[in-house]
């Protein structure tokens, strides 16, 4: 949330957002973020696993 709430709040004072709306933004954001790193961290996981059984062979 570090990295976006400046941001997120300066397009809520711009649009006028609610508190909620505010927060509810912070909150989506954040999610997707740990949602992208869980991805990466998924994909890294399964190629390190591919790559050591091909070298088994």
């Amino acid at each position: 949330m570090l990295t976006h709430w400046e941001a997120t709040e300066s397009r809520a004072l711009q649009q006028q957002w609610s508190y909620a709306q505010f927060l509810l933004s912070l909150c989506q954001q954040e999610a997707d973020r740990r949602a992208q790193m869980r991805l990466e961290r998924d994909k890294k996981g399964s190629s390190a696993a591919r790559r050591k059984k091909f070298d088994q062979l």
